[in-house]
């Protein structure tokens, strides 16, 4: 019996093993990419058989603008997710720590908006942002990326907040704290792990999104990334090494923000996820 299971964890290892790599090996193929010549590109070969061509991200980041990019999309990423994780922990302490008739319909109502693509609500929001005269503005971006963000960040905080004991909100009252101050100087600092959680999905989801930004932005100077690769592809033509530059820099950004907050991932996605 023990060989027995010894032998399936053994193949649980295999397969995580396959699984990795063949997860990693495009992540790695265009990195070492990135390194090559115009020729070596087209060779058979892993690696640069010749020199390393590190100039390729200096290049890159001149000729395609990459600073303006990633300034635009910094900006907006870190205010619709900032956003976003505030207004759906508000929900969320209010839908566990709050008594009020309609409470659950109104929390599943929430999550029903998560069914909706946002492709849905293009049109819609083209001319609404045309009327307010918010196109080519970073509030075109930042009001549907919060949007889209307080579903699911408050379905995540509202699974964790409820495993909060509720005697420290009692403890609390008893000491004359008020909601809010329940809410800042209690919850939040007891919930990092689940609020590394939202801010990874909420920025990878606002840090990729293309659609909307290509819709609402049309100014060279407003631009997010995702929009600005498409662009730098059109510029170099055949160039593949330096266009796999652009892409290491753009993705770059969030695997170093999951390699920092990795620790708080697992707990918080499946403390999250409790109901």
């Amino acid at each position: 019996m023990k060989k027995i299971k010894s032998l399936f964890s053994n193949m649980n290892y295999l397969v995580l093993i396959i699984g990795t790599v063949i997860t990693m090996y495009p992540v790695l193929w265009v990195l070492v990419s990135s390194f090559k010549g115009r020729r070596e590109f087209a060779k058979d070969y892993f690696f640069p058989a010749g020199k390393w061509h590190f100039e390729h991200y200096v290049q890159a980041w001149v000729d395609g603008n990459f600073g303006t990019y990633y300034f635009n999309s910094i900006f907006v990423t870190f205010f619709s997710v900032a956003l976003g994780i505030l207004f759906a922990s508000l929900a969320a302490y209010a839908f566990t720590r709050l008594e009020f008739k309609g409470r659950n319909i109104i929390f599943y109502a929430f999550l029903a908006t998560m069914m909706f693509p946002p492709q849905l609500g293009l049109i819609p929001l083209f001319l609404i942002f045309k009327k307010l005269h918010l196109l080519n503005t970073y509030w075109a971006l930042i009001i549907p990326y919060t949007n889209g963000a307080i579903p699911v960040s408050m379905f995540l905080l509202r699974g964790y907040f409820k495993q909060l004991p509720y005697e420290l909100d009692e403890a609390a009252m008893v000491d004359g704290a008020n909601h809010l101050t329940i809410f800042f100087k209690l919850i939040l600092p007891m919930s990092k792990p689940v609020l590394a959680t939202t801010f990874m999905m909420t920025a990878l989801g606002t840090w990729n999104e293309y659609l909307l930004a290509l819709t609402f932005i049309q100014d060279e100077a407003l631009k997010t990334l995702p929009v600005g690769i498409i662009e730098f592809q059109n510029q170099l033509a055949v160039n593949y090494p330096m266009l796999m530059s652009g892409n290491v820099l753009s993705f770059l950004p969030m695997v170093l923000v999951f390699i920092f907050l990795q620790k708080y991932f697992i707990k918080g996605i499946t403390g999250g996820a409790l109901d």
